[in-house]
């Protein structure tokens, strides 16, 4: 069966691979509350573009008691793809260690709007897949901002469900293992 099923899939090559050697951490405190990063371009033939194939992680974090506000400036990004879902080219944000608390993802020439995070981290994901593209990118700019008494405590509640949540998870490990590992040995 498990042959079977491999003859039928595609490797879809449009899907971008996180590559580590492209990532950016920025650490903003009262002395530099304030810090951007831009999209890293070329110029071919006269015009300035971003290059196919990248993965870039933006890594932002902040003291205990803030969180992080995201802006975006000159936003060209290839537009949407077939499904309107910036299936293509995208700006992703997390609020937090990316895969977890999406915020938002962009493309196009829109600027997208004011991202506040309510969390000590933020992450932004720029992925961009083998089209060939004319498009400049963006710059984006991560400001600290003091959070209110609310927000910190409801912080304080998803930070102890997180640690619950990851315990809960490390401590049933071994069944998913055992389960996969029952799985190979089927096929």
């Amino acid at each position: 069966v498990a042959g079977k099923i491999a003859a039928f899939e595609e490797p879809d090559d449009r899907i971008w691979v996180e590559d580590t050697t492209s990532q950016t951490s920025l650490t903003l405190s009262d002395a530099s509350p304030s810090q951007s990063w831009t999209v890293p371009t070329i110029v071919d033939d006269g015009l300035t573009q971003y290059l196919p194939n990248q993965y870039y992680r933006v890594y932002v974090t902040v003291p205990e008691g803030n969180a992080i506000e995201l802006s975006f400036e000159n936003f060209d990004v290839e537009e949407d793809g077939i499904e309107n879902e910036c299936e293509n080219d995208v700006a992703i944000v997390f609020n937090g260690p990316d895969g977890n608390y999406e915020l938002g993802r962009y493309c196009g020439i829109n600027e997208p709007p004011v991202i506040f995070g309510t969390r000590q981290d933020m992450t932004l994901v720029f992925k961009t897949n083998e089209n060939d593209v004319n498009h400049n990118g963006f710059k984006a700019t991560f400001t600290m901002k003091v959070l209110d008494e609310p927000t910190l405590a409801w912080n304080n509640i998803l930070n102890t469900f997180d640690e619950l949540k990851s315990t809960i998870f490390e401590g049933h490990d071994h069944k998913r293992t055992h389960i996969q590992n029952k799985k190979v040995n089927r096929f």
